[in-house]
């Protein structure tokens, strides 16, 4: 059975600049990445990067949706599938304990991720216990073509 799930964790959220991009997918609920990432937040935008220092890597918080086949091609062009993120399979857990795998956009492009890690900004939060991105206090995402147009 091919995977349909996908964990989202910055502009795709509820309330987020993006979530009109998952109309038509279920909401399964919060969930947190079993494993660490950094989650970078020093732009317009989240970004998410794989394999990061052990001292700036922690569970990433996020939200766990069933996708319909119809939206992917929407939701990969959305994330530049194959130059600025990839598309790669993370486990996650749910509030209930529960594991599962879903799809998750990670940061690809080598020139992004290096420029991420040699100035790090994740945020830890500590009530959750995770990295947290908050589309409500952050909702305007200006200057990410700025970032993308000086690679």
């Amino acid at each position: 059975m091919p995977l349909n799930t996908l964990f989202v964790y910055g502009s795709l959220m509820r309330g987020g600049r993006n979530a009109s991009v998952l109309k038509g997918a279920r909401f399964l609920g919060e969930a947190r990445t079993c494993g660490r990432h950094l989650l970078h937040l020093g732009w317009a935008w989240p970004l998410l990067i794989e394999q990061a220092p052990d001292e700036l890597a922690a569970p990433v918080c996020g939200e766990l949706y069933e996708v319909p086949p119809r939206l992917w091609p929407r939701l990969d062009a959305l994330e530049d599938e194959g130059a600025l993120y990839r598309r790669r399979v993370v486990d996650v857990c749910l509030a209930d304990g529960t594991r599962r795998r879903a799809w998750c956009y990670f940061a690809h492009a080598p020139w992004l991720i290096a420029r991420a890690l040699a100035a790090p900004k994740p945020f830890f939060d500590e009530k959750w216990g995770c990295q947290r991105f908050s589309p409500a206090k952050s909702g305007r995402f200006r200057g990410a073509e700025k970032v993308i147009r000086q690679k």
